[in-house]
């Protein structure tokens, strides 16, 4: 799931970082989430984007 994530955050890469969170929480908000790991998982994958693109 990480990586279906990982390609929707690496499409918005071009436009601002916070407004791809958000949409993402927006249509996967967080009370939804069973596994911690996996929110693990995208936070590591938003700061890489991050960090990669500035």
């Amino acid at each position: 799931m990480s990586i279906v994530f990982c390609l929707i955050l690496l499409h918005f890469n071009k436009f601002h970082h916070f407004p791809v969170l958000f949409f993402l929480f927006l249509f996967y908000p967080p009370h939804k989430f069973q596994n911690y790991l996996f929110i693990f998982n995208l936070l590591f994958i938003y700061f890489f984007l991050f960090v990669v693109s500035y």
